[in-house]
């Protein structure tokens, strides 16, 4: 299946769909011609026209339109909103949405539908993001090949279990946030020393950046990377101990732990 002859739709037009469209569009993996949304306002489906892409209200219209539709509302919605689409065998659906694991989603979809669970971060919008997949129970081979050729583009792409993707999501999904205000309070000390805010924002993001890029680059233990940087009575060991007395790592760590126990509460609903 050739991604230019592709319709792909979106049921849902909130932030993640929004990311995933940008993402396409940057890294000119759809055109904006090629992709349709539906929500029930015009509150973000106007950026999305404005961008070139068709809207609707009518969720149903995008399904009859598309042979690629994107699940994108909220999981509370999905009891309602999925088993009211008429889903065929020429549908490939993916979904973005948190929680709902695949036997949850194929229980509200028609029989047979082939499915593709995904979970992408808001970093897609610049093609830096991260996307766990899972295979659904209908989903082909020739369905995973396509869902690569669309996620890979755009992100860390990696396909894996229903149990995974959960912990992926409240790690890489959920990880964006924390990243930002590590970010942000880097910057706010360096303000508070004196540096001016833009500077002091511009330097913490490079940091970030380059610390991933490190790592991935070269396979280096984060731990040796620190190492790496700490003098022996310096000021980044100094940094290092103050961190610790503070609890950085358990914060981090808790952070998981919390988001992941209510992805899981989600998968109840």
């Amino acid at each position: 299946m050739a991604l230019a002859n592709l319709k792909i739709g979106f049921i849902g037009a909130g932030s993640m769909a929004q990311g995933m469209i940008d993402g396409w569009i940057r890294a000119n993996v759809v055109k904006p011609s090629q992709m349709m949304a539906s929500a029930p306002t015009d509150r973000n489906l106007s950026k999305l026209r404005a961008k070139g892409l068709s809207t609707t209200h009518d969720n149903a219209e995008v399904v009859r339109s598309c042979s690629v539709v994107v699940i994108a509302c909220k999981p509370y919605q999905c009891k309602d909103v999925l088993p009211a689409l008429p889903f065929g065998p020429q549908h490939l659906v993916l979904s973005v949405v948190a929680g709902l694991r695949c036997p949850m989603h194929e229980a509200f979809l028609t029989p047979g539908t082939r499915f593709v669970r995904t979970m992408p971060n808001v970093a897609i919008a610049v093609c830096e993001g991260n996307i766990s997949g899972v295979r659904g129970a209908h989903a082909t081979d020739e369905d995973m090949v396509v869902v690569g050729k669309l996620m890979n583009p755009i992100s860390n792409y990696e396909v894996m279990s229903d149990p995974q993707l959960d912990i992926m999501s409240s790690t890489a999904g959920t990880g964006v946030a924390w990243a930002a205000m590590v970010m942000e309070a880097l910057a706010d000390g360096a303000v508070n020393m004196g540096l001016p805010r833009s500077m002091a924002m511009k330097a913490a993001a490079i940091t970030l950046v380059g610390t991933g890029k490190l790592y991935l680059e070269t396979g280096k233990h984060p731990g040796e990377i620190k190492d790496s940087v700490c003098s022996p009575g310096g000021s980044t060991i100094r940094g290092v101990h103050a961190l610790e007395k503070s609890g950085v790592r358990a914060a981090m760590m808790n952070a998981v732990e919390a988001a992941h126990t209510h992805v899981l509460s989600m998968s109840k609903m």
